[in-house]
């Protein structure tokens, strides 16, 4: 019986999915604080997890990992200089150590998104090679 090693690309998707979710959740999570003046607790505790975790391993300058090495090859580098004190404001203000203003929302906003938005479309040959592996010939795709 012979050993499959996964592609070395599986590793590079899942660090973009934990991207995906370290700049998509505050988006969501920040619009809803903004609007609703709160956010479901189970939300509020998925984007600090999130956030949490993608900040330890950019900080860790000990290593590169892949979700490092990610996000310099996909974001300029004035956004990755930013990424983690914009994730650090994020954070207190979703633990309510920080009030959320009017500019601090839009700002947050739209550098979030802005990343988000680089992140997906540098990205999409990945997440295309990798769904098109898991999908069947058998199975139509429109």
């Amino acid at each position: 019986m012979a050993i499959e090693w996964e592609p070395t690309y599986w590793d590079e998707f899942r660090a973009y999915i934990r991207a995906k979710d370290a700049l998509g959740l505050p988006i969501c999570t920040l619009g809803l604080l903004k609007r609703k003046g709160e956010i479901p607790e189970d939300l509020k505790r998925v984007t600090l997890e999130s956030l949490k975790s993608a900040r330890e391993e950019l900080d860790n300058s000990r290593f590169r990992t892949y979700l490092s090495g990610l996000l310099s090859r996909t974001l300029p580098s004035k956004v990755t200089e930013k990424l983690i004190p914009n994730i650090d404001v994020a954070i207190r203000i979703l633990e309510g150590e920080k009030p959320l203003t009017e500019n601090l929302y839009e700002d947050l906003t739209r550098f979030f998104l802005t990343a988000f938005n680089k992140l997906v479309k540098e990205c999409r040959p990945l997440e295309e090679k990798v769904l098109g592996r898991a999908r069947s010939s058998t199975t139509y795709y429109p």
